[in-house]
């Protein structure tokens, strides 16, 4: 690859990229290559606008005065905070609502708002270090003395090319609970660890504080997150903690996902009254008396792919082989020698069932063999029963739906909504089905409509009732136990209390450059799509392994002489991952699903900056999938002509080399 020669140039007012590329190109269509060596985002260049009022975030810090430090401190309406800058050059602005330090926190973040418009009432951070009219509720008697201190720690500006995610949560007021319950601004709640996508624990506050009337059992209250950009983006029902004192009598409308069970290929559950089984594809069987302590019963080595149990006889299937059989809960023999594609079990009275991917249902009644029902070739990925019903879901690859029988022989399609249904479990009472990479539904009319119950983006791959509790397991992560957020316990409550929660969003942060940077100009550009800073091939062959090549439609490339033509090193390593971008998560391949991502779910949204950035952050994480990246240490992407050019700087797994890759998606 060429080194590229660079250009400074300085950003004029009025200046777009196309117009750089034009002038110091002479190709205004390079303003890609600009726009990727410097690492830009839409919307790129920003210019001066002169009527605009600058925007931004101060901290307000409680001063170390005795009594000051008893009460209060009010920040009213139209405080005046001042930034002084290197040339002595005084700025102000003013907050546009009320704010108040609890006496049992010492500082408050809160928004202000330039007095004047334009590119000079912004100010850079650390800037901001005066408040005035600042007084504590009540004891307006204290003269004199420094009450609390301010800073801003980020930038106040015009052009917000960052913002922090932004949603509801709901409180519900506890039994017992009376009269009005203030819920102030700055009271934080949080979210818990995401297996599914590796989310750490995210921070928001209250955004204006709020009152539940005596009256009310519930309130939808505004928050914000705490950091900027798209790490507080959560889907629903994963915020539910608070973490502020003051509030400490209410808390977060939610579905709690305690974990139970390892990080594991988790491919089924089922449950005898609290004894509880689980299988892992590829590993073993483990069994719970408690939900919580596991022990593996050291059924090794097997693609387990369903278990149900009997009494004190459990069966479980493996993936194109047999069905095994414990008569004591531990040892594991051959029950019925096969070679199908089992994937789910259950069992009725004396009647065992399994269903096949891409085949069959099968039956076995006393203890006798297995033999198919005819029911019909479909996906069938799980299967449950209570005392009145059989139960079997199929997912991608035919018809989606759930199916019942009421005789033991005859399924009858329930129409369910065309999902991509992994598992299933049943009590007499109710009906629970899980989607791969979706929710977890709910019926209580026995499999004839279902509600979604816990939002988000979970591999469920096994359900399970057991003492009351749901318990759902997750390729690729852990066993959850739902738990829901009465006092009584009673799973039924929680489709009402979780129904109308909504996803917190539109964080993001973009880069882009202003009037009067520096911005770099390739004025000779690569031609390849892969370079390498060090190493060589035969290393990047080892490390980065050897496949067949594939055309852009993902068939193989045969040479002239009729063969098969291999692909090796970082080329395989750049073809691996434009099949992961493309591939749709959850869907593309039928015993991994999680392999693939979903960038496909921006197809027809605007491309703005929150989107890019959900774009950004999704082709990250699809693209650290991949053992052989370390890590992602530059990235950009820029969408022109209908598809994304997507530049990547990757550190190899097993050596500490710099791989650039360069393609479109």
């Amino acid at each position: 690859m060429t080194n590229a020669k660079l250009t400074e140039y300085v950003i004029k007012d009025g200046d777009t990229l196309q117009m750089i590329a034009k002038e110091h190109l002479k190709d205004s269509t390079q303003w890609i290559q600009i726009a990727l060596y410097n690492n830009l985002e839409y919307p790129y260049i920003v210019g001066v606008n002169s009527d605009d009022h600058a925007e931004g975030f101060v901290k307000v810090y409680r001063e170390s005065v005795s009594t000051a430090n008893l009460f209060d401190i009010t920040i009213p309406i139209g405080t005046v905070v001042k930034s002084i800058d290197m040339n002595n050059v005084e700025r102000k602005f003013i907050t546009t609502n009320a704010y108040t330090l609890p006496s049992n926190k010492d500082l408050l973040e809160i928004p202000v708002v330039s007095v004047g418009t334009g590119r000079p009432a912004e100010s850079k951070r650390f800037t901001v270090t005066t408040v005035e009219n600042v007084v504590p509720l009540d004891l307006a008697n204290i003269s004199g003395q420094t009450i609390a201190s301010v800073m801003n720690l980020e930038d106040i500006t015009i052009f917000k090319n960052k913002a922090r995610a932004t949603g509801d949560v709901t409180f519900y007021r506890k039994t017992g609970v009376v009269g009005d319950i203030v819920i102030p601004y700055g009271t934080e709640v949080e979210t818990t660890y995401n297996i599914a996508t590796k989310m750490t624990v995210r921070k928001y506050y209250v955004s204006s504080s709020t009152t539940m009337g005596s009256g009310s059992s519930s309130i939808n209250v505004p928050i914000i997150c705490t950091e900027y950009g798209a790490i507080g983006n959560v889907p629903p029902l994963l915020i539910n903690k608070l973490s502020t004192l003051e509030v400490s009598s209410y808390e977060v409308l939610h579905i709690d996902l305690l974990t139970v069970g390892a990080v594991q290929n988790w491919t089924g559950m089922t449950s005898i009254g609290n004894v509880m089984y689980a299988c892992i594809d590829g590993h073993s069987i483990w069994k719970s008396i408690d939900g919580v302590t596991w022990v593996d019963l050291v059924a090794r080595d097997k693609r387990w792919s369903g278990i149900t149990a009997v009494g004190d006889d459990v069966y479980a299937c493996v993936l194109e082989g047999d069905i095994w059989k414990s008569t004591n809960g531990s040892a594991f023999s051959v029950f019925f020698a096969s070679r199908n594609t089992w994937y789910g079990m259950t069992a009725k009275g004396v009647d065992i069932y399994a269903c096949e991917i891409s085949g069959d249902i099968w039956k076995s009644t006393n203890g006798g063999a297995f033999s198919s029902l005819n029911i019909g070739r479909q996906n069938w990925s799980g299967m449950a029963a209570n005392s009145t019903a059989v139960y079997a879901c199929s997912g991608s690859g035919g018809v989606r739906s759930i199916w019942k029988s009421t005789n033991g022989t005859d399924f009858v399609n329930l129409n369910a909504q065309d999902r991509n249904w992994s598992c299933i479990t049943a009590t007499d009472t109710e009906v629970y089905a899980g989607v791969q990479g979706g929710s977890i539904w709910k019926s209580i009319d026995g499999g004839t409509s279902f509600i979604d119950m816990v939002s988000g983006y979970q591999q469920w791959s096994g359900l399970s009732v057991a003492a009351g509790y749901l318990y759902a397991s997750v390729y690729t992560g852990p066993i959850f136990k739902l738990i829901p957020p009465t006092p009584d316990g009673n799973i039924s409550t929680r489709i009402a209390e979780v129904k109308n929660l909504s996803p917190i969003s539109n964080g993001y942060v973009t880069n882009v450059k202003y009037v009067g940077d520096v911005i770099y100009i390739p004025t000779t550009t690569s031609t390849s799509t892969t370079e390498k800073s060090n190493g060589t091939e035969d290393v990047y062959r080892t490390l980065l392994k050897e496949d067949l090549l594939l055309s852009e439609e993902g068939d193989f490339s045969i040479d002239l002489k009729g063969d098969l033509v291999s692909i090796s090193g970082v080329d395989n390593l750049a073809q691996t991952i434009r099949d992961l971008v493309k591939s749709e998560l959850g869907y593309s391949l039928t015993y991994h699903p999680e392999y693939g991502s979903l960038i496909n779910n921006f197809v027809g949204d605007s491309v703005d900056a929150e989107t890019m950035q959900l774009v950004r952050e999704e082709l990250i994480r699809t693209i650290q999938y991949d053992p052989r990246v370390e890590s992602v240490t530059n990235f950009s992407a820029i969408f022109s002509g209908g598809v994304f050019i997507v530049k990547v700087d990757i550190i190899i797994s097993g050596s500490k080399d710099l791989v650039r890759l360069q393609f479109k998606v």
